[in-house]
């Protein structure tokens, strides 16, 4: 129970835009919207990125995706990758303008 909550809570704080680290969606630098996507995570990424598009508030945006990866990951039986976790953990380390 703790690590599921862990990763979520990990995810729920993050955006995906601290570079390109998986699939063809996942990372700022991950900009060809009609590449193919990977994977139930990179299918994530893809979701965030339209859902930002949207204009739906970041936050939202945020919990979002923080659901479709542990749904990914409980779907797959595989971990959330680290590159992801690390790309957002990469955000969110440095100060915000």
């Amino acid at each position: 129970m703790f690590k599921p909550f862990f990763i979520f809570s990990l995810i729920f704080i993050s955006v995906v835009n601290a570079g390109w680290y998986w699939g063809n969606h996942c990372g700022r630098e991950a900009r060809n919207r009609n590449a193919p996507i990977q994977d139930a995570f990179d299918a994530a990424c893809y979701q965030h990125d339209r859902c930002q598009e949207s204009g739906t508030p970041d936050w939202l945006c945020s919990v979002q995706v923080g659901m479709a990866m542990t749904q990914a990951s409980a779907m797959t039986g595989q971990p959330i990758p680290s590159q992801i976790l690390s790309g957002f953990a990469a955000e969110h380390g440095r100060k915000r303008k």
